[in-house]
């Protein structure tokens, strides 16, 4: 008997050490003869999974489609590069780390250009003054955020403002549009939840104070 190539699932037995792993299929299976790439697939398994899209707005514009996945302990699988295919076709490249300690699994599934957004510094709300012998400088920035998408989406946003482990560097937060906020860090975190065609803005306002003949970076 035999199998046609994209079955062979059903009769592979897979063997695993701690850095590889073997499938054996049992019986013969089919490669036509036409010139054409074959692909087969050795082994097939379902897991749950939630996704929600994630941007770092402070170093890049992108914003990324990442799935959660659950139960992924059973599948043994083993840490390295993997592709990510949909509709048959190869769309990214992502790693799976399986190190983590974490009963969910995070697997990047590339970008999404419908899921817009944009940072930018609006001028006319940063201010510097001097005051004495200590400089005040405000820097406020807005952050527009739209799903273009068909579907209601999940959004983590993160960000960050400056931490000061000097005395005589003061870091004021004043508006943050109620993200999580880590004193320790300074890192900034939006879960929000966008309707198809949704916009929303998000300000980020903080001053720093120090001594006028020092040279700070405020962003």
């Amino acid at each position: 008997m035999e199998v046609d190539a994209n079955n062979a699932s059903n009769f592979t037995q897979l063997t695993q050490s701690l850095i590889s792993a073997e499938y054996v299929v049992s019986m013969p299976y089919t490669i036509k003869s036409d010139d054409k790439v074959n692909t087969i697939t050795l082994m097939s398994e379902s897991l749950d999974a939630s996704y929600k899209f994630l941007s770092v707005t402070k170093m890049d514009k992108d914003v990324f489609l990442t799935a959660y996945l659950l139960g992924w302990e059973k599948l043994n699988l083993i840490q390295g590069y993997a592709n990510i295919i949909y509709q048959n076709s190869i769309i990214s490249k992502t790693y799976i780390n399986t190190t983590s300690v974490m009963d969910t699994l995070m697997v990047s599934l590339g970008t999404d250009k419908r899921v817009v957004v944009d940072r930018k510094k609006i001028s006319d709300k940063s201010k510097d003054k001097i005051i004495g012998a200590t400089r005040e400088r405000t820097v406020h920035f807005e952050i527009t955020v739209k799903n273009q998408n068909q579907t209601e989406i999940d959004f983590l946003l993160k960000d960050q403002v400056p931490v000061s482990n000097i005395d005589d560097i003061k870091v004021s937060v004043e508006e943050v549009s109620g993200a999580k906020y880590d004193e320790l860090t300074g890192s900034l975190e939006w879960n929000l939840k966008l309707k198809p065609a949704e916009q929303k803005k998000l300000t980020l306002r903080y001053t720093l104070k120090y001594d006028k003949n020092k040279l700070v970076l405020s962003e």
